[in-house]
């Protein structure tokens, strides 16, 4: 018989089915049927939840699965949808009905379908695929998958672990079962394996088993994520009940200060003392730390930087202090003591840090000892642009905030760069008018000596103002860029429709990046014109008449 004719013989099917019958086999003729796991109902319990496992459509097979199988007494169950009609069978009469091969295809495509809800974790890089005919032999840790569609295997000898998962191990007293392509099995020993024909299985009633024994592979997997997800849903919900709880209780005794004429929000030294650390560094960044409201004080107890950010409107992040880090200025930061818990300023002090611990307003420079007294991580803060709209002079006025020794390393390297450059003409005069028409041969060679010393220090002079303007600018670089993004997360949802996070990044970096072009052709001129400066001055030691002139012709 046909398939089709198969079908032809199909009954409406009315309401939930368990499926505990390994010999049931179903067909389904039109609509579709849902399959769940669900545990099976007892004197001292009620069915469980039900956990979806696929829909059956129309032409595929259901094969059910004995009672006692899974795990914690699961079991699977049918749900028909409106109007569905199958055919109800064994598998004996599934087997003497229809032909092999379209048999065979409808156990196949049950193979695929269970595994299509079940998370897979991502393949290993490195397998074999199974070959046909002889055993294979896997070295512990190697890896095997099908070929090409699903493969009937059985191991010979050894253990392996379907998925590599712990829980799913497979041995020569399993039989034989189905290895799909989307599916793999590791070995942890030295094991045998080989691939049988599906035909031949068919013919000595073996398929069966071999179904079976992958209803259960998957359906454990299943109920294993299940159980998992539960749990992790009573954790919350016990986190939740506590976390209600604590609320409830700091009511109370909020309720009960007030009725013994009592201050309901009391600050302990601990939090005042973070607090004072804020703002010895906002006082270095120019940020005014503000403490939380009284209704943040459970949010003050468990994490007072992340309340007290929160209520400046100022972002901040955590930081691992590594390797000599004490040793450079990598701005204000707010650590704490490993012995006491205590809050500590660390602000940047004449190449180094120094340490400001409140409350005593101990302040005393970082060294490896004391660095090595605080905690790993500490918290570092960034500036804010002001909530109003920014014109040029106050963008400027928030790029050289606290910029002032590097602004005047670089201003002073140009000046001192520029008065280097004089001194070739100044050089040149007094070769050709004194040393020249004498033949001072001593004083030409001191002469020469004295310019290329003139050479080497403004070389020297350049590569060092070349490092503080990369200093100036990556710090510029680093405040602008996050007082972007600051200013930017701080938009109305509405604004973030209209673009992708693509764009959106792409646009503000590209500001940075016209920064940054922009600020290197400032500098370059700035620089270039104090160098020009001095030779303007020079014009005039030489000619006041010319320089003059010259002033005019410009």
């Amino acid at each position: 018989m046909s398939l089709q004719a198969l079908l032809d013989t199909a009954v409406l099917m009315r309401g939930p089915r368990r499926l505990e019958d390994p010999a049931e086999v179903y067909l389904v003729a039109s609509g579709g049927v849902d399959i769940f796991l669900q545990r099976r109902p007892r004197e001292a319990r009620s069915a469980g939840a039900r956990l979806h496992v696929w829909r059956a459509g129309p032409g595929q097979i259901i094969l059910a699965l004995g009672a006692q199988s899974l795990p914690l007494d699961y079991g699977l169950v049918a749900v028909p949808l409106p109007d569905t009609r199958l055919v109800a069978s064994s598998t004996t009469e599934v087997a003497a009905t229809l032909a092999p091969d379209t048999l065979l295809a409808l156990c196949e495509n049950w193979v695929s379908a269970l595994l299509t809800e079940m998370e897979t974790p991502p393949a290993p890089r490195q397998v074999r695929l199974i070959a046909r005919g002889d055993p294979m032999t896997l070295e512990p840790g190697e890896t095997l998958r099908g070929s090409e569609g699903t493969c009937w295997v059985t191991l010979e000898r050894g253990i392996a672990h379907w998925m590599g998962r712990p829980d799913s191990p497979l041995g020569p007293a399993r039989g034989v079962w189905p290895l799909h392509r989307a599916a793999w099995l590791t070995a942890s020993e030295a094991v045998a394996v080989r691939e049988h024909d599906p035909l031949e299985l068919l013919r000595e009633a073996r398929l069966w088993p071999a179904l079976t024994v992958h209803q259960q592979l998957v359906l454990s997997v299943l109920i294993a994520a299940a159980s998992l997800e539960k749990i992790r849903a009573e954790s919350h919900q016990e986190n939740r009940a506590q976390h209600s709880l604590i609320l409830t209780q700091e009511a109370m005794q909020q309720l009960l200060s007030v009725a013994n004429n009592a201050n309901p929000r009391q600050n302990s030294a601990h939090q005042d003392h973070c607090l004072t650390a804020t703002r010895l560094i906002g006082e270095r960044l120019g940020i005014n730390f503000l403490p939380p409201p009284p209704a943040e004080a459970r949010a003050l107890a468990t994490n007072p930087v992340a309340a007290i950010a929160n209520t400046s409107q100022i972002q901040s992040r955590r930081v691992m202090l590594k390797g000599e880090w004490w040793t450079g200025d990598n701005g204000p930061l707010l650590a704490r003591s490993a012995l006491d818990q205590h809050w500590i300023a660390l602000l940047p002090h004449r190449g180094g840090y120094l340490a400001v611990t409140p409350g005593t307003n101990d302040r005393q420079p970082v060294t490896e000892e004391l660095a090595g007294q605080l905690e790993p991580f500490a918290t570092m803060f960034y500036r804010a642009l002001p909530p109003t709209p920014v014109r040029i002079p106050a963008l400027l006025r928030f790029l050289a905030w606290d910029r002032g020794v590097d602004l005047a390393v670089v201003l002073g390297l140009g000046l001192l760069g520029g008065l280097l450059g004089i001194a070739m003409p100044l050089a040149t005069a007094f070769l050709v008018d004194n040393i020249i028409p004498s033949a001072d041969i001593p004083a030409l060679w001191q002469m020469v000596g004295a310019l290329a010393a003139a050479t080497l220090a403004t070389t020297l002079f350049e590569v060092t103002r070349a490092v503080a303007v990369l200093r100036l600018e990556t710090r510029m670089d680093n405040d602008l860029q996050a007082a972007i993004w600051d200013r930017t997360v701080r938009l109305p949802a509405q604004f973030f429709r209209d673009y992708s996070a693509g764009d959106l990044a792409a646009r503000i970096n590209g500001v940075n990046v016209i920064r940054r072009a922009l600020s290197r052709t400032t500098v370059a001129a700035f620089l270039n014109g104090i160098f020009s400066l001095s030779s303007f001055v020079l014009l005039f030691y030489f000619s006041t008449d010319l320089a003059l002139l010259a002033s005019a012709l410009v």
